[in-house]
């Protein structure tokens, strides 16, 4: 890999970047950069990433961690990067999450914890519900410990006063945290020990500190640090964080945006991007150009910043082209729920059959349940011509959206692809790039990229002969078991820190299985099976929270009235989600109501009066 001069670079056709952003994606120090909506922040680091391994500013064989809050986000980026930067110098790029980072370590030096903390190695990760939580407060109220269900949750990964690691000794006056402490016993003497990922964090730090040698092979190993979608960050991941870095000689990047924090249910800390500038020395930058909306929904983003933050960074849309005079933005009123799905679905296939936009073109947003939403418009949808994919809908055990974020069933999609001879989007590089670690390919030697190659090709053959007919349900489990014993169940399970526990592999297999029969069903052929599987030419319909991230041409919020948020919903917050609702949309924003009681949510409407999204509730469409 030959390396260029840093002058002598620059980014690749077709890529943006301002003056700002190029002198972030050069720089040699530490910085947290705040950027509104539509500002390239996951481009900005793709590309910083290919300048500092393309000049060597990251040298070999030192690395660069990038870490998100979000799986997708990881892999985005990983993606980006490859593309960018050639599959070489991808492979020094190691993405993750918070999570998958923090049991990266637990996984690998775990057996160095102290005794009394240390889980065996078949732990499983827990999510316990409410009900668990109040359960648990119940045992310990009958031996004298009060606290409730909901105060446990938010303490129990933290057994100190302030989050940070464990002490060497289970009695030490430190752990200062009763009911945590009873929880922690429970879980780790449990057959196997269950985790939550807020335990696993804790006990990462724990690790770090009684380890010294292991904190510094960590940071001789990344010469650069990467923090993605930061605003989201948790107390608990931001301690876990400065236990890994904080004086060392990495040089971090933290990117984010301060009014797209819809994480604060789960502990998103406050001034956050402060605290990173103080505690690593880091220079604020603030990009402000968006590069994804057209002007007049850069207008409505920023006067809904100027409603949450009076002194917000405003943007410029990069955009320069004169607007069409159709509606961009539109409150859309309905009698009814029935009314409403009726007119959505014509639109949408009007415009369709036009041919002014593709049904991919349009994303529908929900505060909450969108099971129940897809029930009222998908029968309608249909009538119309249209497939709607609920991306929150369940396939076993996982939902659509995180299914399509697992390497698992992207390896299985490639391959399938393959075997129907579809070459659209290169999946033979796809699978490479997912495999090619694991099989040992990042050694460079020709046998280990034999052996890859040889791998592809016998999980290609398995699947062709019945990838060679017309597509049946029936033949998908055998055709995928068929494809994991093609590599191996052993080093696929190499593929994501999740995937050591065989009852998650097994629960990601069958949910491939199952929505790969689902989309099969009634296919022209195979190719046409594994475009359904991903989604294409499908409207998508999700919850705010899982759009952060995506975009789209035309973005539709359903039900902006009581009835369409929680009881106890705290406006404040919803402000900030819906903010990032608006955000997400590079052409059009439209709002529908299908009630006239708004009173919890009349600060919204006050967001959508000051940008001047008109109500016209007194003529309903329908």
């Amino acid at each position: 890999m030959d390396l260029i001069k840093p002058e002598a670079w620059s980014p690749p056709a077709g890529v943006q970047l301002d003056s700002i952003t190029m002198e972030a994606v050069r720089s040699s120090a530490s910085a947290v950069i705040v950027a509104g909506p539509g500002a390239g922040k996951t481009e900005l680091l793709a590309q910083r990433a290919a300048f500092l391994l393309m000049t060597g500013g990251c040298p070999a064989p030192r690395r660069i961690l990038a870490i998100s809050f979000k799986r997708d986000a990881a892999r985005n980026l990983h993606q980006r990067v490859v593309l960018r930067a050639g599959e070489d110098f991808g492979r020094r790029l190691e993405s993750y999450t918070f999570d998958a980072f923090a049991k990266s370590l637990i996984d690998r030096f775990g057996s160095t914890l102290p005794a009394w903390c240390r889980p065996a190695r078949s732990y499983e990760i827990a999510f316990p519900g409410w009900r668990d939580w109040d359960e648990f407060a119940g045992r310990l109220r009958r031996q004298g410990i009060n606290q409730n269900g909901s105060e446990i949750e938010k303490r129990h990964a933290t057994l100190t006063i302030q989050p940070g690691p464990l002490p060497a000794d289970e009695s030490s006056e430190l752990l200062v945290n009763a009911s945590g402490v009873a929880w922690w016993q429970e879980s780790l003497n449990s057959t196997p020990p269950r985790l939550t990922f807020g335990m696993i964090a804790t006990l990462a730090m724990t690790l770090l500190a009684h380890n010294p040698l292991v904190r510094a092979a960590l940071r001789q190993t990344y010469s650069h640090v990467f923090l993605d979608e930061f605003q989201d960050t948790t107390t608990l991941q931001y301690e876990l964080f400065k236990n890994a870095f904080l004086g060392s000689d990495a040089v971090i990047t933290a990117v984010g945006d301060s009014k797209q924090t819809i994480m604060t249910f789960a502990g998103a800390k406050a001034g956050i991007f402060s605290d990173f500038a103080r505690d690593f020395a880091a220079t604020p930058i603030a990009l402000s150009t968006n590069f994804r909306s057209n002007v007049r929904i850069v207008e409505i983003v920023n006067s809904m910043a100027r409603v949450i933050e009076p002194d917000a960074v405003l943007v410029n849309s990069a955009r320069r082209a004169a607007l069409p005079p159709k509606p961009l933005d539109q409150v859309l009123n309905y009698r009814d729920a029935a009314h409403e799905a009726d007119d959505l679905a014509a639109m949408i296939a009007s415009e369709v059959r036009a041919g002014d936009r593709t049904p991919e073109d349009f994303m529908l947003l929900v505060r909450q349940s969108a099971p129940q939403v897809e029930a009222q418009l998908a029968p309608r949808f249909a009538a119309h011509g249209l497939t709607l994919r609920n991306e929150a809908r369940s396939m076993g055990s996982i939902q659509i959206q995180e299914l399509m974020t697992e390497p698992l069933a992207d390896l299985v999609a490639n391959v399938v692809q393959m075997g129907a001879g579809d070459r659209e989007g290169a999946p033979f590089h796809r699978v490479r790039t997912v495999i090619g670690a694991v099989f040992g390919e990042a050694d460079g030697r020709p046998a280990s990229e034999a052996r890859v190659e040889r791998a592809i090709r016998d999980a290609v053959a398995v699947v062709r002969n019945e990838t060679g007919s017309a597509p049946s349900p029936e033949a998908v489990p055998t055709m995928v078991a068929a494809i994991v014993a093609a590599f191996g169940e052993a080093p696929l399970a190499q593929l994501s820190p999740d995937y050591a526990r065989p009852k998650r592999f097994a629960e990601i297999q069958a949910g491939t299985v199952a929505f790969l029969q689902e989309s099969a069903v009634g296919a022209s052929d195979w190719a046409v099976a594994v475009r359904r599987f991903r989604g294409a030419d499908q409207v998508r319909l999700m919850t705010i929270h899982k759009s952060k991230g995506l975009e789209a041409d035309t973005v539709i919020f359903l039900h902006l009235q009581d009835s369409g948020f929680n009881r106890n919903a705290n406006m404040k917050e919803e402000a900030l989600i819906f903010f990032v609702a608006a955000s997400r949309a590079r052409e059009r924003f439209f709002v529908t109501s299908t009630s006239t009681e708004r009173r919890r949510v009349q600060p919204l409407w006050e967001m959508m009066t000051a940008a001047g999204i008109g109500d016209s509730s007194a003529n309903a469409r329908a």
